[in-house]
C-alpha cells in the first residue's frame, strides 16, 4: 500500500482536526493515510438500550469524512476508546461504522491492538471476510517490549483470519521517542519482529509535543523529538530489512487523544507553527475572562504578523491553506477565528510541511 516514503497523521476526530485534513490539497491528501481516532463518545442507554444521542454522533463522521478525504486517501480507522457494549440498532459500533463507511465509498481499515477485547477481534474477522481490505494492527511500545510479541502478533493474526500480507503495522511509541536510548530500543525491536518483510506497511509512530508548557505568553521553541528520531532512523538504515514510515500526533502530545480536557478551561490565543527540527508555539494572553488580554481574539492578527515577519521560516501563503490564513489574517482581513480555527490552521500547515519534507528528504 505504501513504503517508507509516506505519512501518517493520527488525529483524533473532531471539528479541528477534521477541517485540517478537509483543507489540504488532493495532491497533500494522496501522500498520506490519517490514522483517525474515534473520540470516547458517552454511551447512555434507555430502558430500551437505545442511545439515540450516541447513534446520532456516530451517524455524523461517515458523511463528515467523505466531505474530508474526498476518496483520495485510505484511513485507519481506531475504536478503542469507544465503550464495547455500546450498540446501534443491535450492531456493535465498528461494524455499524464500516457498513456506513461503505455507503460513501470511503476506503477504511479497522486499527486493532495487540490485546484487543475478544468481541472486537471478533467483528474485525467479520469485516475481513465480508471483503474489508486487511486491518492495521497498533502496537504500544512497552506491548513490543514483551518477550511474548513473537507469539501474541501471529496469534492475533490467526484469532482475525488474516496474513501478513493484509496486515499494516504501527509500532506506536507514544510520548517516548526522546533519547538516543529509545532510537536504539527501536531498532533492536526492528530486529526481532517476526516476518518483518511480509507486513504491508510497517510504520512507526511517535509524538514529541509536551503535555505541558511553561505558562504565560511568549515564543517556544519546542524540539521535534519524533521527527528527528525517524529521520535519525533512516539515515543509519544500513543493516535494516525494512525501513519503517513516519507517523505523528501532528500538533498534539499523545495524552490528549484519551485524556480530554475539563470544559472550565482558560484558552489563551495561540498558533503552533512547525519548522523543520522544532515546533514554534507562540501564545498571547487569555482570550475572555477575568484576567483577558485587552486585545482579546485581535492577539491573533498580533502572532500571525509576527510569524510572517520571520524569516527562512514563514513558507509563504501558497504552501498550504494553513499557511495562507496566516497571511490573511497577518493582513487583517476576514475575522481573527477561534481557538478551534488556529488548531486546522495550525495542523493543516503542519501535516502540509511533513508531506513536503519526506517527498524531498536527500536521505531517503
Amino acid at each position: 500500500m505504501f513504503d517508507h516514503k509516506h505519512y501518517t497523521p493520527i488525529i483524533k476526530w473532531k471539528r479541528g482536526e477534521r477541517f485540517a485534513l478537509e483543507n489540504l490539497r488532493d495532491d497533500q491528501l494522496q501522500s498520506i493515510t490519517p490514522l483517525v481516532e474515534i473520540p470516547p463518545f458517552q454511551w447512555n442507554p434507555n430502558a430500551s438500550g437505545v442511545d439515540p444521542a450516541f447513534s446520532a454522533r456516530l451517524s455524523a463522521i461517515p458523511p463528515e469524512m467523505n466531505s474530508a478525504i474526498r476518496g483520495l486517501c485510505p484511513l485507519f480507522l481506531d475504536f478503542s476508546l469507544i465503550d464495547q457494549s455500546a450498540s446501534i440498532n443491535g450492531i456493535s459500533p465498528i461494524t455499524w461504522f464500516f457498513t456506513a463507511a461503505h455507503q460513501y465509498s470511503i476506503k477504511a481499515i479497522p486499527v486493532v491492538r495487540l490485546y484487543s477485547e475478544a468481541n472486537f477481534v471478533s467483528d474485525v474477522r467479520h469485516l475481513l471476510a465480508s471483503g474489508c481490505d486487511g486491518v492495521c494492527v497498533r502496537i504500544r511500545i512497552e506491548e513490543a517490549n514483551r518477550e511474548t510479541l513473537s507469539i501474541d502478533l501471529p496469534s492475533l493474526l490467526n484469532s482475525l483470519g488474516v496474513k501478513c500480507e493484509n496486515v499494516d503495522i504501527v509500532f506506536d511509541w507514544g510520548n517516548k521517542a526522546q533519547s538516543e536510548a529509545d532510537f536504539l530500543a527501536f531498532i533492536g525491536l526492528l530486529t526481532i519482529l517476526p516476518e518483518i518483510k511480509r507486513w504491508r506497511t510497517l510504520t512507526i509512530a511517535a509524538g514529541s509535543f509536551p503535555s505541558e508548557l511553561k505558562p504565560g505568553p511568549g515564543v517556544f521553541r519546542i524540539p521535534r523529538n519524533d521527527w528527528l528520531f525517524w529521520k535519525g532512523l533512516v539515515s543509519q538504515s544500513e543493516g535494516l530489512s525494512r525501513i519503517p514510515a513516519f507517523a505523528d500526533y501532528g500538533i498534539a502530545n499523545p495524552l490528549s487523544h484519551t485524556v480530554e480536557l475539563p470544559e472550565n478551561i482558560t484558552l489563551s490565543a495561540k498558533i503552533i507553527y512547525t519548522i523543520d527540527k522544532e515546533w514554534l508555539l507562540i501564545r498571547g494572553g487569555a482570550l475572555y475572562g477575568r484576567f483577558a488580554h485587552p486585545r482579546r481574539y485581535e492577539q491573533y492578527r498580533d502572532i500571525c504578523k509576527q510569524i510572517v515577519s520571520m524569516n527562512g521560516v514563514y513558507r509563504g501563503p501558497e504552501f498550504s491553506h494553513g499557511d495562507n490564513c496566516i497571511n490573511e489574517c497577518a493582513q487583517g482581513h476576514g475575522t481573527t477565528g477561534s481557538p478551534t480555527t488556529w488548531v486546522t490552521n495550525s495542523l493543516n500547515a503542519h501535516i502540509a510541511f511533513v508531506v513536503n519534507c519526506i517527498a524531498n528528504l536527500d536521505a531517503i
